[in-house]
């Protein structure tokens, strides 16, 4: 069902407002801090296991969104390493990936932007 002002409720605005505050972004901060060689292991990780669980594409997409969405260098150097290797499904998802970077990146270096 689409929400619609007519007939989104007090109930349903206050679900949605609780996504917003309590969804996968939630995670930012954490992987804000990691270093790049934590990242790159936590994304192995990802990688291997989205083989052996049921959603695993799904869990491998986010992890892949949300690294892009981190606005840290080293995320925008494994984001950047991820395209380079052609490790996205499609090319437009590779593109959309890296071109969200400088929207989200913090504190920009030399090395993250070339």
């Amino acid at each position: 069902e689409e929400y619609t002002t007519d007939n989104v409720n007090d109930k349903t605005r206050e679900h949605i407002n609780n996504l917003h505050k309590n969804g996968i972004l939630v995670l930012k901060p954490i992987l804000m801090k990691l270093n790049y060689d934590s990242l790159y292991s936590l994304k192995e990780r990802f990688l291997q296991e989205a083989e052996e669980v049921r959603h695993g594409g799904l869990v491998k997409n986010l992890f892949r969104e949300i690294v892009s969405a981190t606005g840290s260098n080293p995320s925008a150097l494994l984001v950047k390493e991820m395209v380079m290797k052609e490790e996205y499904d499609t090319d437009f998802t590779a593109a959309r990936e890296l071109l969200s970077i400088p929207f989200h990146i913090h504190r920009p270096t030399k090395k993250s932007c070339s």
